[in-house]
């Protein structure tokens, strides 16, 4: 009885040994594929070229392979991942976009119905670097906005994702401090920078951003000028003018009231009796309170070869009168901040008037060809040194109803109007 248990006992640890070493055959046989992943080459800026070839299929089946690849050490399918149509056992894959400039773990894969195998670890680098601009232009477009133009030359082999002009009161502006976005992949670019300080010194640069960075380009700086004093000049017979800067011109702040040329020749002074042969030479017309109002010259005054403004200075022909008007906002609104805002002087309603530009306009009106005045206390007006096929000057015209300036022709030299001198 005791040798037949013995028997027994040893017949069932045989059985089992059998049995578990046939389990670890199968496990065996039934082990995840063996892969290597190989040299990885081609690398650009958003790709690379990758080549794995499988060792050991495994019991089963390959239903899929390809190469997964992540920014951390051991990708896995769980990452990013692409499945060859091959059924090779060598295959190559090209991955696309990829960031510039980054660091990538890549691995080969392969798939069984039992699991997932990996082959060995390459780290590469993308390529790529971030875009190289300029900052071209700054144009001064008004009292508050600014023109800029920048220009890329390289994209640094990516794609430019923003890009526009930053701007500060300090030195090396960025893009943490004030700026706008455009989108745009290359070339050049512009962008009207608006709502800026007066009498404000700006930094601004041009700026391009790409997967690898920021860079930017040089920086320029402006001032936006508006109602600053400067220095006060006299004419020829002693009278004072104060002066006024208005973005890049000096204006006089005060009408001219000069009875002689700069040579010490002097004008006629004429009223509306005065015959026609004394109006048709260079001459003026007194106005009510000269010393507010300056007087009223005509057209021969500022045609003659002689210059009636104080030296360094000349009468604003319309280029200068355009400068002036588009600085402030154009010719529908440059009025208003050209115009004194005193009722003493205009009558009611002076319209828009807040002589934010410092101009100082008084409402002079003109002299007609008649040597008559018209508009007194209702328009100023301002002799531009531009004439038309006749010879005859142009009139700048700011009026109490309206927020506007304007330019009109005038039918004679015998016609007159007060004048303001520009810096030369």
């Amino acid at each position: 009885m005791k040798h037949g248990k013995l028997i027994y006992y040893l017949v069932a640890i045989i059985c089992f040994l059998a049995i578990t070493n046939s389990c670890h055959e199968d496990d065996n046989e039934q082990s995840s594929p063996e892969l290597i992943t190989l040299e990885v080459k081609n690398i650009t800026n958003i790709s690379a070229l990758s080549n794995a070839e499988i060792v050991n299929k495994g019991k089963y089946e390959i239903i899929r392979q390809g190469i997964c690849w992540s920014t951390k050490p051991n990708p896995t399918i769980a990452d990013f991942h692409i499945r060859t149509e091959s059924e090779a056992d060598t295959f190559s894959i090209t991955i696309t976009d990829l960031l510039p400039n980054t660091t990538y773990y890549l691995r080969a894969y392969a798939t069984n119905y039992i699991s997932t195998g990996y082959g060995n670890e390459i780290v590469f680098t993308t390529t790529g670097e971030k875009p190289v601009l300029s900052t071209d232009v700054v144009n001064i477009k008004t009292y508050n906005s600014v023109e800029c133009f920048g220009t890329i030359s390289s994209n640094g082999g990516d794609i430019i994702v923003a890009t526009g002009f930053c701007w500060s009161e300090q030195p090396e502006p960025s893009i943490a401090d004030n700026k706008n976005i455009m989108h745009q992949g290359g070339g050049q670019f512009s962008s009207i920078i608006p709502n800026l300080k007066s009498n404000t010194k700006y930094y601004i640069r041009a700026y391009a951003t790409n997967n690898v960075g920021t860079t930017y380009g040089d920086i320029k700086d402006f001032t936006l000028w508006l109602n600053v004093q400067d220095d006060p000049i006299k004419d020829v017979d002693g009278n004072r003018y104060h002066t006024i800067k208005i973005g890049n011109q000096i204006w006089m702040q005060e009408n001219l009231k000069v009875t002689k040329f700069q040579n010490g020749a002097r004008l006629k002074q004429l009223n509306n009796l005065s015959s026609y042969n004394d109006m048709n030479s260079p001459g003026y017309y007194t106005n009510v309170d000269n010393s507010l109002f300056g007087f009223i010259y005509n057209g021969y005054s500022i045609t003659d070869m002689n210059k009636i403004s104080p030296e360094g200075w000349h009468v604003p022909t319309q280029s200068d009168w355009d400068i002036l008007l588009n600085y402030l906002g154009g010719y529908s609104v440059a009025g208003g901040k050209m115009k004194e805002t005193s009722d003493s002087y205009w009558i009611t309603p002076n319209v828009g008037a807040d002589n934010s530009s410092g101009f100082s306009a008084l409402p002079n009106g003109y002299v007609g060809f008649d040597g008559s005045p018209h508009d007194k206390l209702e328009e100023a007006c301002f002799m531009a040194d531009t004439l038309d096929s006749k010879g005859n000057p142009a009139f700048v015209g700011i009026e109490y109803n309206h927020t506007s300036a304007f330019i009109s022709g005038t039918s004679s030299k015998v016609t007159g109007a007060s004048i303001r001198c520009v810096k030369n």
